[in-house]
């Protein structure tokens, strides 16, 4: 398979498994983020620098993996962590590919999606509880 159809095929799993579980009915994946964690599921580990290649930024006071999904919380905010991104991935091998939301325009939650080869990171950041963004990485 080309690489070109097999990046769409691997969106298109991806999407049609968000869509199954965690996107509401009646929403769309570009106006649908995961809500804010609840205190059970809060990040209580100590952060990591990399999960499966993808830089986590520096300052995170809290991380949490469970499967392929990683979350973490810093004290920064939202249009800081979308910079740190917007600045990092590319450093770390990956290439933009798009990116809904934008903390320069106001908005409070972003997605960032990017491409390593035939690995796709989906990065959602958006507000937390106590001055705190929530990063998860998918």
């Amino acid at each position: 398979m080309e690489p070109t159809a097999r990046r769409w095929l691997i969106s298109l799993i991806i999407l049609t498994t968000l869509s199954c579980s965690v996107f509401s009915p009646g929403s769309s994946p570009a106006d649908t983020f995961p809500a804010p964690a609840d205190d059970s599921s809060l990040p209580q580990e100590a952060p990591t620098d990399f999960f499966e290649g993808v830089p986590i930024m520096p300052g995170a006071v809290a991380g949490k993996a469970v499967g392929t999904t990683y979350t973490y919380q810093i004290n920064a905010s939202v249009l800081a962590v979308q910079v740190f991104y917007l600045r990092e991935m590319p450093l770390a091998g990956w290439e933009f590919e798009d990116q809904t939301g934008d903390a320069k325009l106001g908005e409070t939650s972003i997605r960032l999606r990017y491409w390593k080869g035939d690995e796709l990171a989906a990065i959602f950041i958006h507000p937390a509880d106590g001055g705190l963004a929530e990063v998860t990485i998918l």
